[in-house]
């Protein structure tokens, strides 16, 4: 049996994977940011994984971080392949909002190309947002995108703030 398809190959999809990593100054207590750069590292191999298990997606990588700053920490779409992960340090309040904006400025189409797999996005943190998350949140949510989005929060440390 012949594994020859008519009209070719499948096209694989994009998958846009955005990590949101809270890098405020709160993350530096009680190893919490030790604790975010080790998972992100180890999730890595994991992801890699799966994306070669699955031909029909391409896996792309960026990162947020966010502190005083929302900032691209890894701003080109990076196939899994090929991203690696340097670690981040800690310092400054939450702007959670912020991060959440950048990330919706790249899910407006363009730059999303149309055929696209709903984004993925992982937020890390350990707080409250200290700028107008609620705002970002609709704003984020009002986007075809970002309604479509798979979205996960991970509250990291004993002391986190899961409301």
């Amino acid at each position: 049996m012949s594994k020859h398809r008519p009209g070719g190959e499948l096209a694989s999809r994009p998958l846009h994977f955005f990590f949101l990593l809270d890098t405020s100054g709160s993350m530096s207590v009680a190893g919490k940011i030790q604790s975010l750069n080790r998972a992100v590292r180890e999730v890595i191999p994991h992801m890699r994984k799966i994306a070669s298990e699955n031909s029909n997606a391409q896996v792309l990588v960026r990162v947020v971080t966010f502190d005083s700053v929302a900032r691209w920490n890894v701003p080109t779409p990076t196939p899994v392949e090929k991203f690696t992960w340097a670690g981040v340090n800690a310092g400054g309040s939450t702007s959670m909002g912020a991060a959440l904006r950048l990330v919706a400025e790249q899910l407006k189409m363009p730059p999303m190309d149309k055929r696209a797999l709903p984004p993925t996005l992982l937020m890390v943190s350990d707080g409250q947002p200290t700028d107008d998350f609620d705002t970002a949140l609709s704003e984020f949510l009002s986007l075809p995108w970002g309604k479509m989005s798979i979205r996960t929060a991970i509250g990291i440390g004993r002391d986190a703030d899961y409301s």
